[in-house]
Protein backbone atom coordinates (compact mmCIF):
# COMPACT_ATOMS: atom_id res chain seq x y z
CA UNK A 1 0.00 0.00 0.00
CA UNK A 2 1.58 3.26 -1.15
CA UNK A 3 1.22 6.10 1.34
CA UNK A 4 1.49 9.64 -0.01
CA UNK A 5 -0.71 11.89 2.08
CA UNK A 6 -0.13 12.83 5.71
CA UNK A 7 -3.20 12.05 7.78
CA UNK A 8 -4.06 10.22 10.98
CA UNK A 9 -4.92 6.97 9.20
CA UNK A 10 -1.57 6.92 7.42
CA UNK A 11 0.31 7.65 10.64
CA UNK A 12 -1.50 4.86 12.52
CA UNK A 13 -0.65 2.39 9.76
CA UNK A 14 2.97 3.51 9.78
CA UNK A 15 3.26 3.14 13.55
CA UNK A 16 2.10 -0.48 13.32
CA UNK A 17 4.61 -1.23 10.59
CA UNK A 18 7.40 0.55 12.46
CA UNK A 19 6.64 -1.62 15.50
CA UNK A 20 7.12 -4.68 13.27
CA UNK A 21 10.45 -3.27 12.05
CA UNK A 22 11.51 -2.69 15.65
CA UNK A 23 10.76 -6.33 16.56
CA UNK A 24 12.63 -7.55 13.48
CA UNK A 25 15.67 -5.44 14.38
CA UNK A 26 15.58 -6.81 17.93
CA UNK A 27 15.53 -10.39 16.61
CA UNK A 28 18.50 -9.66 14.38
CA UNK A 29 20.50 -8.14 17.23
CA UNK A 30 19.79 -11.13 19.50
CA UNK A 31 20.82 -13.58 16.75
CA UNK A 32 23.98 -11.57 16.02
CA UNK A 33 24.81 -11.46 19.73
CA UNK A 34 24.40 -15.24 20.01
CA UNK A 35 26.66 -15.84 16.97
CA UNK A 36 29.30 -13.41 18.21
CA UNK A 37 29.39 -14.74 21.78
CA UNK A 38 29.52 -18.38 20.66
CA UNK A 39 32.29 -17.70 18.12
CA UNK A 40 34.36 -15.67 20.60
CA UNK A 41 33.99 -18.32 23.31
CA UNK A 42 35.24 -21.03 20.96
CA UNK A 43 38.08 -18.84 19.70
CA UNK A 44 39.17 -18.15 23.29
CA UNK A 45 39.07 -21.86 24.06
CA UNK A 46 41.28 -22.59 21.03
CA UNK A 47 43.67 -19.83 22.07
CA UNK A 48 43.91 -21.17 25.62
CA UNK A 49 44.47 -24.67 24.32
CA UNK A 50 47.24 -23.96 21.82
CA UNK A 51 48.71 -20.47 22.43
CA UNK A 52 48.29 -19.70 26.13
CA UNK A 53 51.41 -18.95 28.23
CA UNK A 54 50.17 -21.34 30.93
CA UNK A 55 50.37 -24.15 28.37
CA UNK A 56 54.16 -24.12 28.82
CA UNK A 57 53.85 -25.36 32.42
CA UNK A 58 51.80 -28.35 31.25
CA UNK A 59 54.48 -29.19 28.67
CA UNK A 60 57.28 -29.30 31.24
CA UNK A 61 58.72 -32.79 31.78
CA UNK A 62 59.71 -33.73 35.32
CA UNK A 63 63.48 -34.16 35.49
CA UNK A 64 66.67 -33.09 37.28
CA UNK A 65 65.85 -29.42 36.78
CA UNK A 66 62.46 -29.74 38.44
CA UNK A 67 62.43 -27.78 41.74
CA UNK A 68 62.45 -30.12 44.74
CA UNK A 69 62.51 -29.66 48.48
CA UNK A 70 60.32 -27.73 50.91
CA UNK A 71 61.65 -24.35 49.78
CA UNK A 72 60.05 -24.93 46.33
CA UNK A 73 56.74 -26.30 47.64
CA UNK A 74 54.83 -23.09 47.09
CA UNK A 75 56.24 -22.63 43.61
CA UNK A 76 55.32 -26.17 42.67
CA UNK A 77 51.85 -25.76 44.14
CA UNK A 78 51.35 -22.52 42.21
CA UNK A 79 52.41 -24.22 38.99
CA UNK A 80 50.00 -27.09 39.63
CA UNK A 81 47.20 -24.59 40.14
CA UNK A 82 48.14 -22.82 36.92
CA UNK A 83 48.03 -26.11 35.04
CA UNK A 84 44.69 -26.99 36.64
CA UNK A 85 43.22 -23.63 35.67
CA UNK A 86 44.64 -23.96 32.18
CA UNK A 87 43.04 -27.37 31.69
CA UNK A 88 39.69 -25.92 32.80
CA UNK A 89 40.10 -23.01 30.37
CA UNK A 90 40.31 -25.38 27.40
CA UNK A 91 36.56 -26.01 27.70
CA UNK A 92 33.62 -23.64 27.70
CA UNK A 93 29.99 -23.85 28.70
CA UNK A 94 27.41 -23.08 26.01
CA UNK A 95 24.19 -22.30 27.88
CA UNK A 96 22.22 -21.91 24.66
CA UNK A 97 23.04 -25.52 23.83
CA UNK A 98 23.05 -26.84 27.40
CA UNK A 99 26.44 -28.50 26.98
CA UNK A 100 30.17 -28.05 27.52
CA UNK A 101 32.52 -28.00 24.54
CA UNK A 102 36.24 -28.75 24.68
CA UNK A 103 38.76 -27.23 22.28
CA UNK A 104 39.40 -30.70 20.85
CA UNK A 105 35.75 -30.92 19.76
CA UNK A 106 35.29 -27.28 18.72
CA UNK A 107 35.69 -28.07 15.03
CA UNK A 108 32.65 -30.33 14.84
CA UNK A 109 30.44 -29.30 17.78
CA UNK A 110 31.28 -25.60 17.61
CA UNK A 111 31.12 -25.55 13.82
CA UNK A 112 27.71 -27.22 13.79
CA UNK A 113 26.38 -24.85 16.44
CA UNK A 114 27.64 -21.81 14.53
CA UNK A 115 26.05 -23.05 11.31
CA UNK A 116 22.59 -23.11 12.88
CA UNK A 117 23.15 -19.80 14.68
CA UNK A 118 24.19 -18.10 11.43
CA UNK A 119 21.18 -19.66 9.70
CA UNK A 120 18.96 -18.09 12.37
CA UNK A 121 20.72 -14.76 11.87
CA UNK A 122 20.30 -14.97 8.09
CA UNK A 123 16.54 -15.47 8.28
CA UNK A 124 16.28 -12.65 10.82
CA UNK A 125 18.27 -10.27 8.61
CA UNK A 126 16.25 -11.23 5.56
CA UNK A 127 12.95 -10.56 7.31
CA UNK A 128 14.29 -7.24 8.61
CA UNK A 129 15.37 -6.20 5.12
CA UNK A 130 12.00 -7.02 3.59
CA UNK A 131 10.05 -5.17 6.25
CA UNK A 132 12.29 -2.11 5.98
CA UNK A 133 12.43 -2.19 2.19
CA UNK A 134 8.65 -2.47 1.83
CA UNK A 135 7.87 0.43 4.16
CA UNK A 136 10.51 2.64 2.53
CA UNK A 137 9.17 1.91 -0.94
CA UNK A 138 5.58 2.49 0.13
CA UNK A 139 6.40 5.91 1.59
CA UNK A 140 8.96 7.20 -0.93
CA UNK A 141 6.37 9.59 -2.46
CA UNK A 142 4.96 10.72 0.89
CA UNK A 143 5.36 14.11 2.50
CA UNK A 144 8.61 15.16 4.12
CA UNK A 145 7.03 14.82 7.57
CA UNK A 146 6.05 11.19 6.92
CA UNK A 147 9.45 10.46 5.37
CA UNK A 148 11.11 11.79 8.50
CA UNK A 149 8.79 9.76 10.75
CA UNK A 150 9.67 6.54 8.90
CA UNK A 151 13.40 7.19 8.56
CA UNK A 152 13.90 8.29 12.17
CA UNK A 153 11.74 5.43 13.45
CA UNK A 154 13.88 2.85 11.61
CA UNK A 155 17.37 4.29 11.93
CA UNK A 156 17.05 4.62 15.70
CA UNK A 157 17.05 0.80 15.96
CA UNK A 158 20.02 0.23 13.62
CA UNK A 159 23.30 -0.58 15.40
CA UNK A 160 25.65 -2.35 13.01
CA UNK A 161 23.97 -1.47 9.72
CA UNK A 162 25.91 1.54 8.43
CA UNK A 163 23.98 4.03 6.33
CA UNK A 164 26.38 6.93 5.82
CA UNK A 165 29.97 7.96 6.42
CA UNK A 166 30.19 10.03 9.60
CA UNK A 167 33.78 9.86 10.89
CA UNK A 168 33.29 12.67 13.41
CA UNK A 169 30.77 12.93 16.26
CA UNK A 170 28.09 15.62 16.31
CA UNK A 171 29.55 18.31 18.54
CA UNK A 172 27.74 21.45 17.42
CA UNK A 173 24.21 22.76 16.90
CA UNK A 174 25.25 24.19 13.54
CA UNK A 175 24.23 22.29 10.43
CA UNK A 176 26.86 20.30 8.59
CA UNK A 177 28.57 22.08 5.67
CA UNK A 178 27.04 21.74 2.23
CA UNK A 179 28.53 18.93 0.17
CA UNK A 180 28.57 18.22 -3.55
CA UNK A 181 25.59 15.87 -3.29
CA UNK A 182 23.14 18.41 -1.89
CA UNK A 183 20.71 20.45 -4.00
CA UNK A 184 22.13 23.91 -4.66
CA UNK A 185 21.03 27.12 -6.38
CA UNK A 186 22.64 27.79 -9.78
CA UNK A 187 22.60 30.71 -12.22
CA UNK A 188 22.60 28.82 -15.53
CA UNK A 189 21.90 25.29 -16.67
CA UNK A 190 24.92 22.96 -16.68
CA UNK A 191 26.11 21.87 -20.10
CA UNK A 192 26.15 18.21 -19.03
CA UNK A 193 25.83 16.00 -15.97
CA UNK A 194 29.03 15.08 -14.19
CA UNK A 195 28.52 11.51 -13.04
CA UNK A 196 29.27 10.76 -9.41
CA UNK A 197 30.96 7.37 -9.55
CA UNK A 198 31.82 7.16 -5.85
CA UNK A 199 28.34 7.28 -4.27
CA UNK A 200 29.37 5.62 -0.99
CA UNK A 201 26.90 3.15 0.42
CA UNK A 202 28.33 2.02 3.77
CA UNK A 203 31.28 2.24 6.12
CA UNK A 204 34.06 -0.28 5.46
CA UNK A 205 34.66 -2.84 8.16
CA UNK A 206 31.19 -2.81 9.72
CA UNK A 207 30.51 -6.37 8.56
CA UNK A 208 33.53 -8.01 10.17
CA UNK A 209 31.29 -9.47 12.87
CA UNK A 210 29.55 -11.55 10.20
CA UNK A 211 32.91 -13.17 9.33
CA UNK A 212 33.62 -14.21 12.91
CA UNK A 213 31.80 -17.62 12.82
CA UNK A 214 33.60 -18.97 9.71
CA UNK A 215 36.87 -17.50 11.02
CA UNK A 216 36.43 -19.47 14.24
CA UNK A 217 35.82 -22.74 12.35
CA UNK A 218 38.83 -22.13 10.12
CA UNK A 219 41.03 -21.45 13.16
CA UNK A 220 39.80 -24.63 14.85
CA UNK A 221 40.54 -26.69 11.75
CA UNK A 222 44.01 -25.16 11.48
CA UNK A 223 44.80 -25.88 15.14
CA UNK A 224 43.61 -29.49 14.73
CA UNK A 225 46.08 -30.03 11.90
CA UNK A 226 48.91 -28.11 13.59
CA UNK A 227 48.44 -30.08 16.84
CA UNK A 228 49.44 -33.19 14.91
CA UNK A 229 52.14 -31.81 12.63
CA UNK A 230 53.85 -29.13 14.73
CA UNK A 231 52.40 -28.28 18.15
CA UNK A 232 53.23 -30.39 21.19
CA UNK A 233 50.52 -32.48 22.83
CA UNK A 234 50.35 -31.55 26.56
CA UNK A 235 47.98 -34.44 27.44
CA UNK A 236 50.34 -37.15 26.18
CA UNK A 237 53.29 -38.48 28.17
CA UNK A 238 55.79 -37.85 25.37
CA UNK A 239 54.12 -34.57 24.31
CA UNK A 240 54.24 -35.82 20.73
CA UNK A 241 51.73 -37.37 18.40
CA UNK A 242 52.35 -39.31 15.19
CA UNK A 243 51.43 -37.47 11.96
CA UNK A 244 49.89 -40.71 10.71
CA UNK A 245 46.95 -39.96 13.03
CA UNK A 246 45.67 -37.53 10.37
CA UNK A 247 45.04 -40.50 8.06
CA UNK A 248 42.92 -42.40 10.58
CA UNK A 249 39.20 -42.71 9.77
CA UNK A 250 38.23 -40.74 12.88
CA UNK A 251 40.55 -37.81 12.07
CA UNK A 252 39.44 -37.75 8.44
CA UNK A 253 35.80 -37.76 9.50
CA UNK A 254 36.34 -34.87 11.97
CA UNK A 255 38.26 -32.80 9.42
CA UNK A 256 35.64 -33.49 6.74
CA UNK A 257 32.79 -32.45 9.01
CA UNK A 258 34.75 -29.37 10.03
CA UNK A 259 35.35 -28.41 6.40
CA UNK A 260 31.65 -28.91 5.66
CA UNK A 261 30.70 -26.65 8.59
CA UNK A 262 33.21 -24.05 7.39
CA UNK A 263 31.73 -23.94 3.87
CA UNK A 264 28.12 -23.92 5.09
CA UNK A 265 28.73 -21.28 7.74
CA UNK A 266 30.75 -19.17 5.31
CA UNK A 267 27.85 -19.31 2.84
CA UNK A 268 25.45 -18.18 5.57
CA UNK A 269 27.79 -15.32 6.53
CA UNK A 270 28.06 -14.17 2.91
CA UNK A 271 24.27 -14.13 2.59
CA UNK A 272 23.94 -12.24 5.88
CA UNK A 273 26.42 -9.60 4.72
CA UNK A 274 24.61 -9.30 1.38
CA UNK A 275 21.22 -8.64 2.98
CA UNK A 276 22.74 -6.26 5.51
CA UNK A 277 24.41 -4.28 2.70
CA UNK A 278 21.07 -4.07 0.91
CA UNK A 279 19.37 -2.74 4.05
CA UNK A 280 22.09 -0.14 4.52
CA UNK A 281 21.93 0.91 0.85
CA UNK A 282 18.17 1.48 0.77
CA UNK A 283 18.26 3.35 4.09
CA UNK A 284 21.08 5.49 2.73
CA UNK A 285 19.09 6.32 -0.41
CA UNK A 286 16.00 7.10 1.65
CA UNK A 287 17.94 9.35 4.02
CA UNK A 288 19.56 11.17 1.09
CA UNK A 289 16.15 11.61 -0.52
CA UNK A 290 14.65 12.99 2.70
CA UNK A 291 17.50 15.44 3.15
CA UNK A 292 17.41 16.50 -0.50
CA UNK A 293 13.64 17.06 -0.39
CA UNK A 294 13.98 19.29 2.67
CA UNK A 295 16.84 21.31 1.19
CA UNK A 296 15.08 21.59 -2.17
CA UNK A 297 11.85 22.81 -0.60
CA UNK A 298 13.70 25.48 1.37
CA UNK A 299 15.64 26.61 -1.70
CA UNK A 300 12.50 26.86 -3.83
CA UNK A 301 10.77 28.96 -1.16
CA UNK A 302 13.75 31.17 -0.39
CA UNK A 303 14.52 34.03 -2.80
CA UNK A 304 18.01 33.77 -4.30
CA UNK A 305 18.65 36.73 -6.67
CA UNK A 306 20.67 35.76 -9.71
CA UNK A 307 20.12 32.02 -9.19
CA UNK A 308 16.80 31.08 -10.83
CA UNK A 309 17.42 27.32 -10.76
CA UNK A 310 17.96 24.57 -8.17
CA UNK A 311 20.18 21.68 -9.22
CA UNK A 312 19.83 18.17 -7.75
CA UNK A 313 22.99 16.16 -8.65
CA UNK A 314 22.88 12.49 -9.62
CA UNK A 315 24.80 11.57 -6.46
CA UNK A 316 21.69 12.45 -4.42
CA UNK A 317 19.11 11.04 -6.83
CA UNK A 318 20.09 7.41 -6.24
CA UNK A 319 22.75 4.81 -6.90
CA UNK A 320 21.43 3.94 -10.38
CA UNK A 321 20.53 7.47 -11.51
CA UNK A 322 22.94 9.02 -14.01
CA UNK A 323 21.24 12.38 -14.65
CA UNK A 324 21.06 15.72 -12.90
CA UNK A 325 17.66 17.37 -12.49
CA UNK A 326 17.30 21.14 -12.45
CA UNK A 327 14.12 22.83 -11.19
CA UNK A 328 13.10 26.33 -12.25
CA UNK A 329 12.14 28.64 -9.38
CA UNK A 330 9.70 30.56 -11.59
CA UNK A 331 6.01 29.90 -12.11
CA UNK A 332 6.53 27.96 -15.35
CA UNK A 333 6.72 24.56 -13.61
CA UNK A 334 9.72 23.70 -15.76
CA UNK A 335 12.25 21.00 -14.97
CA UNK A 336 15.40 20.15 -16.86
CA UNK A 337 16.91 16.69 -17.04
CA UNK A 338 20.63 17.02 -17.76
CA UNK A 339 22.44 14.02 -19.23
CA UNK A 340 26.10 13.13 -19.43
CA UNK A 341 25.89 13.19 -23.25
CA UNK A 342 23.33 13.34 -26.04
CA UNK A 343 23.46 9.56 -26.59
CA UNK A 344 22.42 8.88 -23.01
CA UNK A 345 19.58 11.39 -23.39
CA UNK A 346 18.22 9.70 -26.49
CA UNK A 347 18.47 6.21 -25.02
CA UNK A 348 16.75 7.05 -21.73
CA UNK A 349 13.97 9.22 -23.11
CA UNK A 350 13.27 6.76 -25.88
CA UNK A 351 12.95 4.01 -23.28
CA UNK A 352 11.01 5.91 -20.60
CA UNK A 353 9.00 8.44 -22.62
CA UNK A 354 5.71 6.71 -21.86
CA UNK A 355 6.35 6.65 -18.11
CA UNK A 356 7.22 10.36 -18.12
CA UNK A 357 4.01 11.07 -20.00
CA UNK A 358 2.06 9.26 -17.29
CA UNK A 359 3.54 11.73 -14.79
CA UNK A 360 1.89 14.55 -16.81
CA UNK A 361 5.26 15.72 -18.10
CA UNK A 362 5.66 17.05 -21.63
CA UNK A 363 8.73 18.24 -23.49
CA UNK A 364 9.02 22.04 -23.86
CA UNK A 365 9.63 23.75 -27.21
CA UNK A 366 13.03 24.58 -28.66
CA UNK A 367 14.96 26.84 -26.33
CA UNK A 368 18.35 28.46 -26.61
CA UNK A 369 17.93 30.44 -23.41
CA UNK A 370 17.49 28.22 -20.31
CA UNK A 371 15.20 30.81 -18.73
CA UNK A 372 12.57 30.73 -21.49
CA UNK A 373 9.18 29.45 -20.50
CA UNK A 374 7.57 28.17 -23.68
CA UNK A 375 4.21 26.57 -22.96
CA UNK A 376 3.76 23.31 -24.86
CA UNK A 377 0.46 21.96 -25.97
CA UNK A 378 -1.49 19.85 -23.56
CA UNK A 379 -0.24 16.24 -23.55
CA UNK A 380 -2.14 13.59 -25.42
CA UNK A 381 -2.51 10.05 -24.17
CA UNK A 382 0.79 8.81 -22.70
CA UNK A 383 3.25 8.22 -25.50
CA UNK A 384 6.95 8.49 -26.29
CA UNK A 385 8.15 12.06 -25.86
CA UNK A 386 9.57 13.88 -28.90
CA UNK A 387 13.32 14.32 -28.92
CA UNK A 388 13.83 16.96 -31.57
CA UNK A 389 12.90 19.82 -29.19
CA UNK A 390 15.59 18.94 -26.64
CA UNK A 391 18.83 20.91 -26.17
CA UNK A 392 22.12 19.11 -26.74
CA UNK A 393 22.60 17.37 -23.38
CA UNK A 394 19.36 18.28 -21.61
CA UNK A 395 15.61 18.07 -22.04
CA UNK A 396 13.09 20.58 -20.77
CA UNK A 397 10.01 19.06 -19.11
CA UNK A 398 6.81 20.92 -18.33
CA UNK A 399 4.36 19.65 -15.73
CA UNK A 400 0.81 19.89 -17.09
CA UNK A 401 -1.09 18.55 -14.09
CA UNK A 402 -2.67 20.39 -11.20
CA UNK A 403 -0.67 21.68 -8.24
CA UNK A 404 -2.21 22.87 -5.00
CA UNK A 405 -0.89 26.37 -4.30
CA UNK A 406 -0.01 25.52 -0.68
CA UNK A 407 1.78 22.29 -1.61
CA UNK A 408 5.40 23.41 -1.40
CA UNK A 409 6.64 19.81 -1.44
CA UNK A 410 5.17 18.79 -4.78
CA UNK A 411 8.19 19.60 -6.95
CA UNK A 412 10.69 17.91 -4.59
CA UNK A 413 8.52 14.80 -4.60
CA UNK A 414 8.12 14.95 -8.40
CA UNK A 415 11.88 15.18 -8.89
CA UNK A 416 12.46 11.85 -7.19
CA UNK A 417 9.63 10.20 -9.11
CA UNK A 418 11.36 11.33 -12.30
CA UNK A 419 14.72 10.01 -11.10
CA UNK A 420 13.22 6.59 -10.31
CA UNK A 421 11.54 6.47 -13.70
CA UNK A 422 14.83 7.18 -15.49
CA UNK A 423 16.70 4.68 -13.29
CA UNK A 424 14.32 1.73 -13.77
Amino acid sequence: MNIREDNETARDALRLRLDAVKEASTRSRIALLACTVAALCLLIVDYNMYLSWNRDFALQVDGPTTPAGPEFARTKFAQEQLVSNWVASTSTDMPLLGSRVNASDATVLGGGALYFLTLWLFYSMRRENRLIGSILRNTRDATIALNDLVYSGIISHMVFTATRVQPDPINSLNNKPVNDREPKPIKTLPTKAVLDLTKPRRLPGTQLLFLLPPLMIFASLAFDVLSVLWLDAPFRATHHIKPSVLLSPKALAILSLGALCLVATGWNSWRIARWDRATGAILRDYGDMLHAKSVMRDLLLRPTPGAPFVQIPNGTLGLECNVDIVVSKGDDRALYVVFADSTAKKDLLGKHGKELGELHLAVGGPTADPSTTDVPSAPQAPQALPLEAAPENAVRLKYEGEIVAEDHEFLPRLVFRISRTLSS
